[in-house]
This record gives structure tokens, C-alpha cells and sequence, in this order.
């Protein structure tokens, strides 16, 4: 499914991905051969089946050129339809991220075994890291402004 995706969000319970999925998902982000519409991928696995994704995250990012950010990463806010009227607001919160070759825009990528999440910043590594720096990322990076709220 990860392949053939062509939206803007990708939202999948009960997923399951390997390694190569992955990594050639993210290399066809970065290389601006796909994905060009895209703000968001989260993928996770059914826990009642305690079934894991078979994914090594620095092998994963190491594929692809991923970067650390610095001690405090950001966090990558987007909102989800739970119905025709009813959005959620959900976040993930990640050390890394990837940059494309045709723009230099931003993604932030977490990989877990029970999860695998993707967020496109829309600004290039300087951009965000300015706006981190100077405290103004603070709304949805998929352009909706409302506030990302901490736990």
C-alpha cells in the first residue's frame, strides 16, 4: 500500500511493513520521484497480535542520508478525521529527519516497532530550524493553524 500511495494522508492500523518498504518509500520521497502531494504517513501495528514491524531505525535513515536534530526535537502536529464533521489531533516527536533533493523540504521520520510515522515540515532545514530556534513553530505544518498542544 505504502507504494502505490498517491494522497496527501496515509492513516493504517493493523499495518505491516519490513525494512525495505520503508527505506525505498523514503527514498523515493527524497528523491522527488514520488509523493510530492504528501503531509503525513502513520502506520501502526495491531497490538493485540503482538505483531512488530521488522524495521532498524538507523539502518532505515542511514539509506537515506537522515539527520539528528539537536537536543530538543520538534513535534510534528497534524489532524485526523474521525468523521464527516470530527477531527483528532494527534503528534509524534522524532530525533529525525530527512531532506529532499529537489526542494530541500524537511520530513520528520520516527520509526518504532510498533509504528512508523512520516511528517512533512513544508519548509526547507533552514527554515525550521530558524523557526525552532525562534520559537514560532507552534502551528500545524500542513498549513491548518491552530496550536499543537504538549501532554
Amino acid at each position: 500500500m505504502l507504494s502505490i500511495f498517491k494522497g496527501v494522508k496515509l492513516f493504517v492500523r493493523n499495518a505491516f511493513l519490513d525494512e525495505s518498504d520503508v527505506v525505498n518509500f523514503m527514498k523515493k520521497w527524497k528523491s522527488g520521484d514520488g509523493y510530492e502531494n504528501l503531509e503525513v504517513v502513520r502506520m501502526t501495528v495491531n497490538n493485540n497480535f503482538h505483531q512488530l514491524f521488522n524495521l532498524n531505525l538507523e539502518r532505515s535513515l542511514e539509506a537515506v542520508n537522515g539527520k539528528r536534530f539537536g537536543s530538543t526535537p520538534p513535534v510534528f502536529c497534524f489532524r485526523k478525521r474521525k468523521s464527516v464533521h470530527w477531527y483528532i489531533s494527534e503528534q509524534f516527536k522524532s530525533q529525525f529527519y530527512i531532506i529532499r533533493d529537489t526542494d530541500g523540504v524537511v520530513a520528520s521520520v520516527s520509526i518504532t516497532p510498533e509504528s512508523f510515522d512520516f511528517g512533512v515540515w513544508k519548509m526547507t532545514e533552514t527554515e525550521l530550524l530558524d523557526r525552532m530556534s525562534n520559537g514560532t513553530l507552534e502551528v500545524e505544518p500542513s498549513g491548518i493553524r491552530h496550536p499543537c498542544y504538549y501532554e
